[in-house]
């Protein structure tokens, strides 16, 4: 990770900005960085920090080829896998720029096929631009352009990045109404593109924050760490996003978060084993889409019905911002509230620095 560092200092103090590189490169990488610091495909970023540095490091290694079983004719591919494992993913993390949680760019299925990462290699890179951006780097970097200046490029686009996210302070707007609180944060989650489902769940987590504090029912109770946004209930041993104990410190209620996805009979099928296999009395399906079809809702209606009678366990569907409109009416103040979302917002790594942007700025156009 040390010649990272070196490099990363060169390139912030070298004063070409351009490091010697054409436009058409600098647009693609430009491409590539705007995706990965608005929490969108990072691991593209991860993948072209690796495969420059190792074109850098080992100019005859094709960096195409990027596993270590791949061939072609008497080439031989590497692990970039196990390069971005040991130094380029810690070396970002460190640093504190956009980086993989699971470790590296290559955990990410549309990067980590079995084939070369030639012009038309046909892993499903969202968007398309991206993808041709992608490939079109390592195409050049490949076949003469200078690893060493991408590498300078990229690092110095996320210095400034960096200071740019330092610099951020979040709004916390005062004096508003129930209503307009959960307009403002429906708005946040339905016109944010970048990881808009971690917010949601941010939501209710803050109601319930406050809800443990201010509200009878849930004095003796504790209220679980949230876990982070890749984190698998079935890893964890969480009831749900959110998980709620009694003073037995088993689960007392719990609550599953979907973003966009309509509640169905099947979705509660699905919740209905979680809830009566972890035990919790009550169990919250929500959904930021709040429209069932009829058809679902009948067929809902009797597995909710079933649920009750035969496990004692009480499955509530409805939407999200439905739900706060409900809890903040039990809290004494929706400032509270709201700070304690923009306190998790500012704390979360699923949340994209575009995303916390954006908030600022509806609070602005609502003042």
């Amino acid at each position: 990770m040390s010649k990272l560092r070196n490099i990363l200092k060169e390139a912030v103090a070298a004063p070409d900005r351009t490091f010697g590189l054409d436009k058409v490169v600098r647009d693609h990488l430009g491409v590539v960085l705007k995706n990965a610091c608005s929490g969108q495909q990072k691991a593209v970023l991860a993948v072209v920090l690796t495969l420059s540095y190792k074109k850098h490091t080992d100019p005859k290694q094709d960096i195409r080829l990027h596993k270590a079983g791949l061939r072609d004719g008497s080439k031989r591919g590497f692990s970039g896998r196990g390069l971005d494992s040991r130094e380029v993913t810690p070396f970002l993390r460190e640093e504190k720029f956009p980086y993989m949680e699971a470790g590296s760019g290559w955990l990410t299925r549309s990067l980590e096929q079995s084939a070369p990462y030639y012009l038309d290699y046909s892993g499903a890179v969202r968007p398309a631009k991206l993808k041709a951006s992608f490939l079109q780097i390592v195409d050049r970097v490949e076949n003469g352009e200078d690893p060493l200046s991408c590498m300078k490029f990229i690092l110095r686009d996320l210095h400034d990045w960096r200071a740019e996210y330092a610099k951020l302070r979040m709004a916390k707007p005062v004096g508003k109404g129930i209503a307009e609180v959960v307009s403002l944060i429906r708005n946040h989650w339905e016109s944010t593109e970048s990881n808009a489902s971690r917010l949601p769940v941010l939501a209710v987590f803050a109601a319930y924050q406050r809800l443990t504090l201010e509200v009878k029912r849930y004095k003796k109770c504790k209220l679980q760490p949230l876990l982070p946004h890749n984190a698998a209930d079935s890893r964890t041993g969480m009831a749900g996003d959110i998980q709620v104990n009694g003073d037995n410190n088993r689960p007392m209620e719990a609550v599953e978060i979907k973003h966009k996805i309509p509640i169905t009979a099947r979705l509660v099928d699905k919740s209905m084993e979680k809830a009566t296999t972890d035990g919790a009395k009550t169990y919250y399906i929500l959904s930021t889409n709040e429209k069932i079809d009829p058809n679902e809702m009948t067929k809902i209606t009797q597995k909710v019905q079933s649920a009750r009678r035969k496990f004692g366990c009480q499955i509530i569907v409805n939407g999200v911002a439905t739900t706060l409109k409900y809890y903040l009416r039990l809290m004494d103040d929706t400032d509270e509230f709201v700070h304690e979302y923009v306190r998790l917002m500012e704390s979360d790594r699923g949340v994209a620095f575009g995303a916390k942007q954006f908030w600022n700025e509806l609070v602005a156009s609502s003042s």
